[in-house]
């Protein structure tokens, strides 16, 4: 966790438009207001967070407050009783979790990033304090907002307190979730990333552009350092467990680059493509959207096979 000793920041409202479960909560709006604090002779900005929420069954709102160390919210996720808020806490993203029912937070983390693929499963990427980002591989977690927060640690331990108390520090923060990617740490239920010489050398994800293709399969852009990227298959037949992860290449053969346009931008890498989406076209085929001007085409369509 980051002490932000950070200047007076302005009291906003973000309005949710995150999809829920008909008939259960609406969350009207989220605003955070600055809080400061004196911590052994320190002044600290915190934020309140409150939560506007109407409950749709029983036609009634309530608010719901927290102190968090988020100073700017991004994205919400609210799935059964659960709302997850993601935003920006320091130099990290951090979500922080709130059960609407029992109407308290009950969890936060830091990361490098959250999204929710699937609904009530957010894919998270470590966050790796104190290290230079570009020596470490990626390693990609799935928190299930349908279970308890030790139930998303692999400690699990039955008596640990959540949520932390936000000027916690230290691996709890950010060790959480179940480590679905790559391979090596899914197998060896591990957050440690493998850490490399240079960044040449590093494997990194895109979350931006994750995807379900199905509930039980998800698909990613990987690349390593500057030298070449792919798509990274998740498939979870038996849930994160089991997770088993498998490279297919892009059909880089089918781009047909402008030589003027390769010409005024330089340097040109074509083993590195730049995918702004992946759109999902059946449980077996996606379509990669990429700039027509760069490539030639607008669009790639990959075929997905089935594991053998």
């Amino acid at each position: 966790m980051k002490l932000l000793a950070a200047a007076c920041i302005v009291w906003f409202a973000v309005g949710v438009s995150a999809v829920e479960p008909a008939g259960l909560w609406k969350v009207k709006s989220i605003s955070l207001k600055p809080r400061a604090e004196l911590i052994d002779g320190t002044s600290f900005n915190w934020e309140d967070i409150t939560l506007n929420v109407s409950d749709m069954q029983h036609r009634t709102d309530f608010t719901l407050s927290a102190k968090v160390a988020l100073s700017e919210v991004r994205e919400q996720y609210l799935y059964g009783d659960k709302l997850a808020v993601v935003g920006i806490a320091g130099n990290t993203e951090e979500v922080v979790i709130f059960d609407l029912r029992r109407r308290e937070e009950v969890d936060w983390f830091d990361c490098d990033g959250a999204k929710q693929v699937l609904p009530g499963k957010i894919v998270i990427a470590m966050w790796v304090p104190n290290h230079p980002a570009s020596t470490n591989d990626v390693v990609l977690m799935l928190y299930d907002l349908a279970k308890s927060p030790s139930a998303n640690r692999l400690k699990n331990e039955p008596n640990a307190h959540f949520p932390l108390s936000v000027e916690a520090q230290g691996e709890d923060t950010i060790d959480v979730g179940m480590p679905i990617y790559p391979q090596e740490n899914a197998n060896l239920k591990s957050y440690n990333p493998t850490s490399r010489e240079s960044e040449d050398a590093i494997i990194s994800a895109d979350l931006n552009t994750i995807v379900a293709v199905s509930a039980e399969r998800l698909v990613f852009m990987a690349q390593k350092g500057f030298e070449d990227d792919w798509l990274e298959v998740l498939d979870l037949p038996h849930g994160v467990a089991k997770a088993k992860s498998r490279r297919i290449e892009i059909p880089k053969e089918q781009l047909h680059p402008d030589p003027q346009w390769v010409k005024l931008h330089q340097p040109f890498n074509p083993n590195l493509v730049s995918i702004g989406q992946i759109e999902v076209l059946s449980p077996t085929q996606i379509r990669l959207h990429i700039p027509a001007e760069e490539y030639g085409v607008d669009h790639l369509d990959v075929q997905i096979p089935d594991r053998q």
